[in-house]
């Protein structure tokens, strides 16, 4: 027992040393980017027993090295391990099991930053099921709304959305705008703050050790995430897709239907001979050449299935060119 005692007198002593060159890093919030490691510690980071955890799969080893360099983390101290495998079980009730994947982490003891996460930023981890969205988030999104209607632009506004980048790029979906946690509430309070209309739907998912849970998945507004991306440029390479934001894909919707409304002019016939004729990209040329209506590639398809007309095969017009004249079928 004596020994025990000593073991843990030393390690908590440890923790308490300042392992690395920056330990206040986060004692003075007042740039994007600290708000962005601070997002991005909401979603991947942990806090146990005065030890600060950062991990992140092995493709994202450059998040590592750039957050180890924030704070003054000595590179040749990142750790790689390996995970457990992950178990996911779909709407069917399959289940998967994904495979071990390498890992990269950043673990220290830091008194001083681990009392600034845990006390003075109230920062939520991955495992907390009622975690609330941080007060400072909040503070900062209600401060910027009575500054301006375009709250975005304001300081206050930028430092809000540049934590919601950091969670996104830790725990949101690569190739879309969708972000988890397994705490509804804390969803919940993003809709509400961030003034989204996005569904929070569930997913259920397996433990490492085969128990079912629960976890919740929302998009955030096109409009959002572009001005998420245009905020910080250092984000996640992979995650940044740009979206179409809401007046754009009103228009193009307005452009799709009034293309639907138009009528498809060529008969079964003439459709039968012209695909043996020219590509279809041709066809809708000539289209809009003797009609005055554009169609696309999807309409003509569209008509040959309705009709049931012949095909050419697959490749008939790979490598060639089409060497006639529409003038010569108007």
């Amino acid at each position: 027992m004596k020994f025990k005692k000593a073991n843990l007198d030393l390690k908590l002593h440890i923790n308490s040393l300042y392992t690395i060159e920056n330990p206040l890093y986060f004692h003075k919030m007042d740039t994007i980017e600290k708000f962005y490691w601070f997002g991005f510690l909401c979603a991947d980071g942990g806090l146990y027993n005065g030890r600060i955890t950062f991990a992140l799969h092995a493709h994202d080893y450059d998040r590592i090295i750039k957050f180890a360099k924030a704070i003054g983390f000595d590179l040749s101290r990142i750790r790689d391990i390996w995970s457990k495998p992950n178990y996911y079980k779909t709407k069917s009730g399959e289940i998967h099991i994904y495979p071990p994947s390498p890992i990269a982490m950043v673990q220290f003891g830091c008194k001083e930053m681990y009392k600034q996460l845990r006390d003075e930023l109230r920062m939520v981890t991955s495992g907390q099921k009622n975690k609330d969205v941080p007060s400072i988030i909040k503070n900062l999104i209600g401060e910027a709304k009575r500054q301006s209607s375009f709250w975005y632009d304001t300081l206050t506004g930028k430092k809000a959305i540049a934590w919601l980048l950091g969670y996104f790029d830790g725990d949101g979906e690569e190739g879309s705008s969708r972000i988890y946690s397994n705490s509804y509430k804390f969803l919940y309070q993003i809709k509400k703050k961030f003034r989204l209309n996005s569904k929070i739907s569930k997913q259920k998912y397996m433990t490492k050790d085969g128990v079912e849970k629960t976890r919740y998945m929302m998009f955030l507004t096109a409009d959002l995430f572009n001005e998420m991306l245009y905020n910080y440029d250092f984000s996640l390479r992979r995650k940044r897709i740009k979206l179409i934001d809401s007046k754009l894909r009103v228009e193009q919707l307005e452009r799709a239907r009034a293309m639907r409304r138009e009528k498809f002019m060529f008969s079964r016939e003439q459709l039968q001979i012209l695909l043996f004729k020219m590509p279809k990209i041709q066809i809708a040329k000539l289209h809009r050449k003797k009609f005055g209506i554009e169609i696309g590639r999807t309409t003509i398809d569209r008509y040959a299935r309705k009709w049931g007309v012949k095909m050419p095969p697959a490749y008939y017009w790979t490598g060639k060119k089409f060497l006639g004249n529409l003038d010569d079928y108007l």
